[in-house]
């Protein structure tokens, strides 16, 4: 494998959690209820918000109603993480295995349904910028589809010059993982911040299940060299 994909949300940031509640408090204003836990697992996970608003809202909606209504449930989700002052950080032993993809000089990338808004929250918050430039983040803009279409992880491929057999791609929503199987990707390595290893390790095109990146080197040793 020459390089690696991320994706960001539940993958390197844990923040399912911070997604559920607000968009439960989202769809309790717009349509007076949240969703389940089924249907927030299969069609919130992964797809981008003009889909699940499309999906679940009771009324027509134009673009500019989309771009009105993503704000409102981000700046909710913003919020949320920002009071969560003990689990805002990045999933623990990304930082480290970042530092030595770096200095290693591995190609690497961010394929992720989160738009604009919030990737600059990221970027702030996170320090993103010592590891990644905006040209190696593939981020929802309007025309990308949502996951599991593969077009996300097609793009930033892409930008890396690394055809897909050759990219390591590390997700952790059902939509994700078949996003990569469809991308092709020569490896996919589930994180199990979302969902059940056993559900994981069902799905096909997984090779293997992490908990978090302090395992990762055992997976992928011959890309992460350490110091």
């Amino acid at each position: 494998m020459k390089a690696i994909i991320f994706d960001f949300n539940g993958t390197m940031f844990m923040d399912t959690d911070k997604q559920r509640l607000a968009w439960d408090g989202f769809f309790r204003r717009e349509i007076g209820h949240g969703l389940t836990q089924q249907e927030f697992l299969t069609y919130a996970c992964g797809p981008g918000n003009s889909e699940i608003m499309r999906r679940f809202c009771r009324r027509p909606l134009s673009d500019e109603d989309i771009r009105v209504l993503t704000e409102e449930k981000e700046s909710i989700y913003r919020r949320l993480c920002a009071e969560d002052v003990e689990n805002f950080h990045l999933v623990r032993g990304l930082p480290e295995m970042l530092d030595r993809l770096k200095a290693a000089g591995v190609p690497m990338a961010i394929a992720t349904g989160a738009g604009k808004s919030n990737m600059d929250f990221y970027f702030a918050s996170f320090h993103l910028k010592n590891w990644f430039g905006y040209d190696r983040v593939v981020y929802d803009d309007g025309t990308l589809p949502g996951k599991p279409d593969p077009e996300g992880y097609l793009r930033a491929s892409a930008c890396l010059g690394v055809p897909p057999q050759e990219c390591v791609v590390v997700e952790d929503s059902f939509a994700g993982l078949e996003s990569a199987r469809r991308f092709g990707a020569g490896r996919i390595v589930a994180i199990a911040t979302s969902n059940p290893r056993s559900a994981l390790e069902a799905l096909p095109g997984v090779d293997v299940v992490v908990d978090d990146f302090t395992d990762f080197d055992a997976v992928c040793g011959t890309i992460v060299p350490r110091a």
